[in-house]
């Protein structure tokens, strides 16, 4: 005689607490990534503002050498962590197609994903009000990595035991790359962003 396997009746219950937890713990991960998206640009923007503001009026070259590694590094951060909040909310929107059957009822990244009027489909989404936010972030410090890159090429004067750093061919050759690494960032992100 075969036994069959029979499905405990607390299963249904079991699997949807264990959504509502994931739902939970997926909140609480946007919610601190977006955090940490602010900081980045908040300390990117704020100190490599004021860096490159001392750097202008004291004339120190070798911060003009330092800076733009660490404006393309919050590029980087600031990007990375844009993807993973996109990431989390796609996965909660998938989350939510599957849930919520009734099309009356959305929820959150369901409704933001929306176009605002139904009927024009072609009308830009709820969520495209948030890309000006980073591309106004963004394209500011591209600007502040554009700046670096004016105080390497005008820099005129020395550094002692440093000579080679004020070469005229490293400080347009270090600039050139400064100024391609901006742009692919630029690139990709504008890319990504559409």
């Amino acid at each position: 005689m075969i036994k069959e396997n029979k499905v405990p009746k607390d299963i249904h219950k079991l699997e949807w607490e264990l959504l509502i937890e994931e739902y939970k713990s997926l909140r609480e991960e946007a919610l601190a990534k977006m955090e940490r998206q602010y900081r980045v640009i908040g300390l990117g923007i704020g100190g490599i503002g004021i860096l490159l503001g001392i750097a202008f009026q004291f004339q120190i070259y070798p911060l003009f050498l330092i800076l733009p590694t660490l404006i393309i590094l919050s590029m980087v951060l600031f990007d990375s962590e844009r993807d993973s909040l996109l990431n989390i909310g796609e996965y909660i929107a998938e989350m939510e197609k599957g849930i919520i059957i009734n099309n009356k009822l959305k929820g959150w990244e369901m409704w933001i994903r929306m176009p605002k009027d139904i009927e024009k489909q072609k009308e830009k989404t709820r969520r495209e009000a948030y890309k000006h936010f980073d591309y106004a972030s963004f394209l500011i410090l591209f600007f502040l990595l554009l700046g670096c890159i004016l105080g390497i090429i005008c820099f005129s004067g020395q550094i002692i035991g440093f000579e080679g750093l004020t070469n005229i061919y490293f400080r347009y050759s270090l600039s050139f790359f400064y100024i391609l690494v901006g742009l692919f960032l630029l690139y990709r992100y504008c890319a990504e962003a559409r």
